[in-house]
């Protein structure tokens, strides 16, 4: 990955294309048209999922790091309902019907249920750990206001 990562930018466009396959297996669509792309699209995903994570995870002095968290757990519970809808026959691209994807979708599955744990454990640790010291101290701060009194 590049030197600067809009972690942003990069989860929403994950999560939109994690909407554009839900809304996919919402619709009447024809497998045979669609399926190939689709299953392109959910291993792209899947590896995207995993740079964001470790990237986010190497970068200790993000100052949104919290919320990038929080907004990759999202994205990923959203990527883990639109696989077990695949996987559970929900749709016109079941698992079920093709054996062929069966193996893919629960090896998918199986990653996305790993980075959850990864995020949930992380999430907590970030939660549980003492507040930073404040980068102005209530001296400075008093000084630095003090003409504006």
């Amino acid at each position: 990955m590049s030197a600067h990562i809009n972690f942003e930018d990069n989860i929403f466009i994950i999560t939109m294309k994690v909407r554009v396959i839900r809304d996919l297996l919402l619709l009447d669509a024809d497998p045979d048209i669609f399926l190939d792309k689709t299953l392109e699209d959910i291993e792209f995903i899947n590896h995207a999922l995993d740079l964001i994570l470790n990237a986010l995870m190497n970068n200790n002095r993000y100052i949104e790091r919290d919320e990038q968290f929080h907004n990759l757990s999202e994205t990923e519970w959203k990527f883990t309902h639109v696989l077990t809808s695949l996987a559970s026959g929900d749709s016109n691209f079941t698992a079920q019907e093709l054996p062929g994807i069966r193996e893919k979708v629960s090896a998918i599955r199986a990653q996305a249920a790993e980075r959850r744990k990864t995020l949930e454990t992380l999430f907590i640790n970030n939660v549980n750990k003492p507040l930073a010291e404040p980068v102005v101290s209530v001296d400075e701060l008093s000084e630095l206001l003090k003409e504006l009194k």
